[in-house]
């Protein structure tokens, strides 16, 4: 499979039937629906070509649309060509602002982000949220595929692609919205808080802030927390051993990018995610963090060969519209030693704003926020970090991000937004 194949399933394919198949089996779709794919017929730019094709530039400019974003044209073996759009504006009728004006935003995100994007403020998000929340058939064998009992086999793409046939466009809707009982993570002043508790709460971990504010990098520097023997040997074996047969490419966000080389494993939908030692790091992380396990996007298992990368990055990439709203906290774990016997090891974490590097050594962990502690609707500008190449041996590490409202819920119903790059 191409590149480029690739990275159209990844972006355009949507949900899978449950949570755990969307990570790991993302492109195991029924012959009748895979072969709608072509390696001939792709949008060239992943990112632009539906906006584009939205603004009717296939019809202003099409010389180049025809041959760089087929697919978005329409002329990709029964894809429909998507609307022209005219504007942003609020359904008429829906009382949007006043709907607006009472939290509906939030609390019926399915149908107010699609009725009501101008008094919601999600204009610039209009195509996503078209995908995630539309109601149209984008196939023109939609109505075949539900005869042939693809509703029921792939109901996640199915949903996504075809939910007027599969009478689904309720249920797409209510994917996406906030389920009740979901207080936030982190408001003002709650990043401080749980810092200081890590600090002075949890001995057994050693913990050591690399950063902190008022310390040597200034009076509003992050928190950085480190923490020692987090993860037990028993519990690192764990992660690597139940995610051997399925490292992939890292991803950058929701692509492939040259930015990061190394391999990734979704401890979700398999032998991993069933473990029971991994379930239990996840509640001592929930604990630590005074978080909810459903909150956390799924651990993230991580291989570094010598050599491998991770450039300069930011981990919030989550809109603060999306039903999960931001990614709040990193938790990062190491689960080997990395360059044992070199002077200077490798394949530690370096935090690029701040001049500090955790170390990879085995069993530990470090703990940084992706918000401001004043302003959790603001992303903290210190925390841009990289991930260091091990010079002689593997690095095997596990992340798993933490959101400031329920992540896995939405995400289990095939919620496109929980899967994209929103931010």
């Amino acid at each position: 499979m191409s590149p480029a194949v690739l990275l159209l399933l990844l972006t355009s394919v949507g949900g899978a039937s449950a949570f755990g198949r969307l990570f790991n089996n993302l492109f195991n779709r029924t012959a009748s629906i895979t072969s709608a794919f072509s390696s001939t017929c792709v949008d060239g730019n992943l990112e632009n070509c539906k906006m584009w094709a939205e603004d009717g530039e296939c019809e202003k400019n099409p010389a180049y649309m025809r041959e760089s974003c087929k697919r978005s044209c329409g002329m990709c073996g029964g894809f429909k060509k998507p609307n022209v759009r005219i504007g942003c504006n609020d359904e008429e009728g829906y009382e949007c602002e006043q709907r607006a004006a009472k939290g509906e935003c939030h609390s019926n995100k399915g149908e107010m982000l699609i009725r009501c994007m101008k008094s919601c403020d999600a204009c610039r998000w209009k195509s996503l949220l078209q995908d995630a929340l539309g109601c149209e058939d984008k196939h023109n064998s939609c109505v075949m595929w539900k005869d042939n009992g693809e509703c029921t086999r792939n109901p996640g793409y199915m949903m996504d692609n075809c939910p007027v046939a599969c009478e689904k466009c309720a249920s797409k809707r209510a994917s996406c919205d906030r389920p009740p009982n979901t207080p936030p993570t982190v408001l003002p002043g709650d990043i401080n808080r749980t810092m200081t508790r890590i600090w002075h709460e949890f001995p057994q971990y050693d913990p050591k802030p690399l950063s902190w504010p008022g310390g040597p990098h200034g009076p509003n520097a992050p928190w950085v927390m480190s923490l020692r023997n987090f993860v037990s040997d028993e519990e690192a074996e764990a992660f690597t051993s139940t995610c051997k047969q399925h490292f992939d490419r890292s991803l950058a966000g929701d692509q492939l990018s040259p930015v990061r080389t190394s391999y990734q494993c979704w401890c979700s939908g398999n032998e991993c995610e069933a473990h029971r030692l991994t379930q239990i790091v996840a509640e001592r992380i929930a604990n630590v963090t005074r978080s909810q396990v459903r909150y956390m996007e799924p651990f993230q298992i991580l291989k570094y060969e010598p050599g491998q990368f991770y450039k300069v990055h930011h981990d919030q990439n989550s809109g603060l519209f999306t039903p999960q709203g931001a990614r709040v906290y990193t938790f990062f774990m190491y689960l080997n030693d990395v360059d044992e016997g070199q002077e200077e090891p490798g394949g530690g974490t370096h935090f690029a704003d701040l001049g500090v590097v955790m170390p990879a050594r085995k069993g530990h962990a470090v703990l940084w926020p992706s918000v401001m502690d004043a302003e959790p609707d603001r992303d903290e500008p210190m925390t841009n970090h990289e991930g260091l190449p091990p010079k002689a041996s593997v690095k095997y590490a596990s992340n798993v991000w933490i959101h400031n409202y329920d992540y896995r819920t939405p995400a289990n119903a095939n919620c496109l937004l929980t899967h994209r790059n929103t931010h």
